[in-house]
């Protein structure tokens, strides 16, 4: 289970009078073999005035070396209420550094859609920092 928020001055532009916070709220599920991990999730997002998104993701993953690992990434987002719709794919790479430390580089771009005023892609990397209790 996992809860994420994001409050409007999160998204850096001040100037916009009409941001929201949102709520999201979810599980995933992990799976992992010498040479391979799989991670599922699945989510409900809210941002408290007109949209509420389901969230599917899934993301299976070939560990090549101890410190290395390719990944595809695919995520489909499903307004409720709206009958709009996105999907996505995503190729990326990992590094972990240690067994708390990583990077990830990834580009995602939008294959499918159904009202959607965006289409495209982007490229993103990412620190992970993994805390163990």
């Amino acid at each position: 289970m996992f809860t994420f928020v994001t409050l409007p001055f999160a998204t850096g532009d001040l100037d916009n009078g009409d941001l929201h916070t949102l709520v999201e709220i979810g599980g995933s599920l992990r799976m992992r073999s010498e040479k391979f991990r799989v991670i599922g999730l699945a989510s409900y997002i809210d941002d408290f005035d007109e949209s509420e998104i389901l969230r599917l993701y899934a993301r299976p993953e070939i560990l090549w070396t101890k410190g290395f690992s390719n990944f595809l990434t695919g995520e489909l987002l499903y307004g409720l209420g709206q009958g709009a719709w996105l999907a996505s794919v995503g190729p990326g790479a990992r590094a972990d550094f240690t067994e708390s430390v990583a990077a990830e580089l990834t580009t995602p771009f939008s294959v499918a859609g159904r009202n959607s005023p965006i289409a495209g892609w982007s490229v993103s990397l990412r620190g992970i920092w993994n805390l163990k209790y």
